[in-house]
């Protein structure tokens, strides 16, 4: 069953790539129905995929609120999982703020995105190429200057397509437009 939900998986991928939405959703859903079936009641990391995927195509489709209650049920999940400076919970933190800035909640989106400058400044160091853009995209967000933030941290739609063998840390790269390579 597993196997299936993975097949799923690659194909509402092959489905966004068609632009056939609709059936990217219906895939979705039924390897999350599936993924659900399985997990006796331990969340997998693999529900928090597919619950971000249908995030994404919350998002393709102009849900932003949809998207952004996929994302807290992802960040829900994993703060019972996530260790200390998860890089995976700072991605979902970080893409979750961004939409509830585009909703107008900036409270929650300065506190979101706040936690995911942390975690990432401690990962990667204030020296890091990637936090140093986000950190001063996140200090214009705290003086209410939204209009000279790098349209890449705002992005609504453009999530990144790296291969699902590439770390965490390319997708959070590739997002913020920093040049990277597959290592």
């Amino acid at each position: 069953m597993l196997d299936l939900s993975r097949l799923y998986e690659v194909l509402a991928l092959v489905h966004e790539e068609k632009g056939e939405l609709d059936k990217m959703k219906q895939t979705l859903d039924q390897s999350l129905r599936l993924i659900v079936s399985l997990e006796n009641g331990a969340p997998s990391r693999r529900k928090i995929k597919i619950l971000s995927s249908l995030a994404k195509h919350a998002c393709l489709v102009g849900d932003t609120n949809d998207a952004v209650k996929h994302y807290e049920k992802c960040i829900s999940i994993m703060r019972g999982q996530a260790k200390e400076n998860d890089i995976l919970l700072a991605t979902l933190l970080l893409k979750s703020g961004n939409l509830e800035l585009e909703l107008g909640n900036t409270e929650r989106g300065i506190e979101q995105i706040s936690e995911s400058v942390d975690t990432m400044t401690t990962v990667y160091g204030c020296d890091d190429e990637l936090v140093s853009k986000l950190g001063s995209s996140f200090d214009k967000i705290c003086e209410g200057d939204l209009r000279s933030i790098p349209k890449s941290l705002l992005v609504r739609v453009d999530f990144p397509r790296a291969p699902p063998y590439l770390s965490v840390n390319v997708e959070i790269r590739s997002m913020m437009g920093v040049s990277i390579s597959a290592d």
